[in-house]
């Protein structure tokens, strides 16, 4: 059975992006968004940000997408809770 990733790159093969995984710990505060998620965006202009969530992580995700979409970034978040 495949996972997520391999399901991903099929989906993906002839696209060009980039790809990061950042825990908790990586984008707590407006220093590490500025460190290891902006500086990694090449500019506001095209650039889709897609966040994928789970559980807290959801949480943390929407919140990232509400911060970046005012910084002008088009972000398509998917971010979830199963116990809902």
């Amino acid at each position: 059975m495949k996972d997520v990733e391999d399901v991903f790159k099929d989906k993906i093969q002839y696209a060009q992006y980039s790809s990061y995984y950042l825990g908790y710990n990586e984008v707590k505060g407006n220093d590490d968004i500025e460190k290891y998620v902006l500086n990694m965006i090449p500019n506001t202009n095209g650039t889709k940000i897609n966040i994928v969530g789970h559980s807290l992580g959801g949480w943390n995700g929407a919140h990232l997408s509400e911060i970046l979409t005012i910084k002008g970034y088009i972000v398509l978040c998917n971010c979830f809770n199963s116990n809902i």
